[in-house]
């Protein structure tokens, strides 16, 4: 017999947060903080991304967010996953 689990569908800022620890711009995650280490950087951004939002503005949310010098490309290849990971 297998036992089947039903999970409900992943919240957008749940999305984001796994995005942003596999990115780990801080090394929060590698210096043991844990899954939860960009909870609040997650929600926030959550709130301002919407599926038909432009890379731009998740860009500068990211920036804004962050509150310090990142690299362009990477913020960059981050906003695209994010409105990509949003949109589904």
């Amino acid at each position: 017999m297998t036992m089947k689990i039903k999970l409900p569908p992943l919240t957008k800022a749940e999305k984001i947060l796994a995005l942003l620890n596999q990115w780990d711009p801080d090394k929060r995650v590698a210096n043991g903080a844990g899954y939860r280490a960009y909870n609040y950087e997650a929600e926030t951004i959550a709130q301002h991304v919407r599926s038909n939002s432009k890379a731009e503005s998740v860009e500068k949310v990211i920036h804004d967010v962050f509150d310090c010098s990142l690299n362009d490309e990477e913020v960059k290849a981050i906003a695209k996953c994010i409105l990509m990971a949003v949109k589904k």
